[in-house]
């Protein structure tokens, strides 16, 4: 695969940071992980994780940040409508479901085919309330 700049990129690589599958297109997103979307359109800022790239998704890939799939191929009726309307799509991670608990923040390259998992945001204690000066 050839990056924007004419680059080539090493594609469905694994390795111990994050994980990667199989890139099937879309660019790059960031969102947070969930494993079922309900009625109507999800939220944005969701990257779908799922087992399997079942055609009943159609209808909520234009809110989803990203995709990823434990199974399934770049050639899916799924896959190739996600990449259709930019989604970030990444297919044949292992354990996907299991790795990427929901609300785990993840960008997902659907490029390269590689998935990471964001650290948690630093929590800052309350400190002590400055004195006004003046």
């Amino acid at each position: 695969r050839l990056a924007a700049t004419g680059a080539v990129r090493p594609a469905g690589r694994r390795d111990a940071v994050g994980a990667a599958g199989l890139p099937a297109g879309g660019g790059r997103g960031t969102g947070t992980a969930h494993h079922a979307v309900a009625a109507g359109a999800p939220a944005s800022g969701i990257v779908l994780v799922t087992r399997f790239l079942e055609p009943g998704l159609a209808t909520v890939l234009p809110s989803l940040s990203g995709l990823v799939a434990e199974t399934g191929s770049a050639l899916s009726h799924l896959a190739i409508l996600a990449r259709e309307m930019g989604v970030p799509t990444v297919v044949g991670v292992p354990d996907a479901v299991r790795r990427f608990p929901p609300g785990t923040r993840l960008v997902v390259d659907g490029d390269t085919g590689d998935v990471e998992v964001l650290p948690e945001p630093a929590v800052v204690a309350p400190g002590p309330i400055p004195e006004e000066v003046g």
